[in-house]
């Protein structure tokens, strides 16, 4: 049992006597052959084994081979600037566990997420597609929100105007400025 790394494994059953004795394994209940099976990618191999040898009895017995899924986190980036009156993206993406076989990884991540005004908001990593020597079942990949902040671009001011009259029956009032 063991974690996928892009290598075959298997090892050869043995017996309690070894002149003069053949092993042979099958994986599918029918064939027997010599070669001892191997598993590379994630799944489970039952396989059956039989000693055989002139001047004993035939011994069988049965083990597996297992192989898990590697798993692979992506976060999203996170980012943020002072509010100018466009949105703040980002499409950046890190690896922040786990990791991809040499020679095996991601072809594209597409990220999603904008923020225009003050405050916060998510940025989300929507999919993901593998290179064409990467096999999907081999990985579980999740994925990790980043989020996207815009603060305040600085102080505003505001300017009122005072009136001082004598009653005359008008409104009288201007409006502030900034």
């Amino acid at each position: 049992t063991g974690i996928y790394d892009g290598a075959s494994h298997g090892e050869a059953a043995t017996a309690s006597v070894t002149e003069g004795t053949t092993i042979s394994y099958s994986t599918d209940g029918g064939e027997w052959t010599t070669e001892v099976p191997t598993i590379k990618d994630v799944g489970t191999k039952t396989v059956k084994v039989r000693a055989t040898n002139p001047n004993y009895d035939a011994a069988e017995t049965e083990y597996t081979l297992t192989v898990t899924a590697r798993e692979v986190e992506l976060t999203a980036d996170s980012d943020s600037k002072a509010y100018n009156g466009t949105p703040l993206t980002n499409s950046g993406y890190s690896i922040t566990k786990g990791s991809f076989v040499d020679g095996e990884g991601l072809a594209s991540v597409t990220v999603e997420g904008s923020q225009t005004d003050v405050g916060s908001s998510d940025n989300t990593i929507t999919g993901h597609t593998l290179t064409p020597a990467t096999l999907a079942k081999n990985y579980t990949i999740t994925y990790v929100k980043g989020t996207l902040t815009v603060t305040a671009s600085g102080t505003m001011t505001v300017n009122g105007k005072n009136y001082t009259g004598v009653y005359d029956g008008a409104s009288h009032g201007e409006a502030a400025t900034a």
